[in-house]
């Protein structure tokens, strides 16, 4: 899996990630860059300064975007209704970077081990 990070994180996260096999690129990006680079990616990783508004993430779908992760509480920068509507998960670690789904062995977004409830706004 090719997981983006856009925002500052620990060493030690982005080592965990890629002993997992993930394939991890972290870079501060502006909002236009990011626009172009998200549709090569499996996973974004945001903290608070990112916002994955509805332009990035449709860009996101039409390339490969599977899942954003959250590092910090809250997901009030991911645009959950587009995100759903693409069936974009979106995931939070409210505790910091220690929790996301993008660290299962093989490289793969695997679903079975999360705990916690879907973030998607209900109707």
């Amino acid at each position: 899996m090719k997981i983006l990070i856009t925002d500052k994180t620990e060493n030690a996260v982005i080592q965990q990630l890629q002993n997992a096999g993930q394939e991890v690129t972290f870079n501060e990006m502006d909002p236009a860059t990011l626009l172009k680079e998200i549709p090569q990616y499996d996973g974004l990783m945001v903290r608070s300064r990112t916002k994955a508004i509805a332009d990035v993430i449709n860009a996101g779908a039409k390339g490969k975007l599977k899942v954003i992760g959250r590092a910090g509480i809250g997901v009030d920068n991911i645009d959950l209704v587009t995100a759903s509507k693409n069936k974009i998960k979106v995931v939070n670690a409210p505790t910091g970077t220690c929790c996301f789904p993008f660290d299962s062995p093989g490289g793969s977004f695997d679903e079975t081990g999360i705990m916690g409830e879907e973030n998607v706004q209900r109707c």
